[in-house]
């Protein structure tokens, strides 16, 4: 987070955290919520204006990730 704040520092703006949502067929997942918070204390600490962006999309499967391996499917399956 050093490097981050470090690059950031005197940059007017912020930076929004997007947590990750999960897409079938892919290994990831979000890291739990008090992780995540701690992540952005850190680099509010460091002088970064920061927040979480909260997401409606993971509850219909329509998170951009999501979307776009859902079109990337059904081209494939079309072809």
């Amino acid at each position: 987070m050093k490097a981050l704040c470090d690059l950031l520092a005197g940059v007017r703006g912020y930076v929004n955290f997007i947590v990750w949502n999960a897409v079938a067929d892919l290994p990831f997942a979000a890291p739990p919520r008090d992780r995540i918070v701690a992540l952005v204390r850190r680099v509010k600490a460091g002088g970064i204006l920061a927040t979480i962006r909260d997401s409606s999309g993971p509850d219909a499967d329509a998170a951009c990730g999501q979307l776009r391996l859902r079109a990337r499917q059904a081209g494939a399956n079309a072809g």
